[in-house]
């Protein structure tokens, strides 16, 4: 997902260009709270893809196995 940045007077002019994307707009590109905040949604978005994929990995390994069947 592509994610853009602008300044609110901006935003609407960033949105026709890239329209697909995920949109912030910013009145003071200094709120340190933002920046925090947007970090934190960063970060856990990372981890979550990360577990997906383990999760997807493990399965995978799973039907990779010998199924065992049993002999009358």
């Amino acid at each position: 997902m592509d994610l853009v940045i602008t300044h609110r007077d901006l935003t609407e002019r960033a949105m026709r260009q890239v329209p697909q994307a995920q949109h912030i707009s910013l009145t003071n590109f200094l709120d340190s709270g933002l920046y925090t905040s947007l970090t934190e949604r960063l970060v856990a978005a990372q981890r979550h893809t990360e577990n997906e994929v383990k999760v997807k990995d493990s399965l995978k390994d799973s039907f990779d196995d010998p199924v065992l069947t049993c002999s009358s």
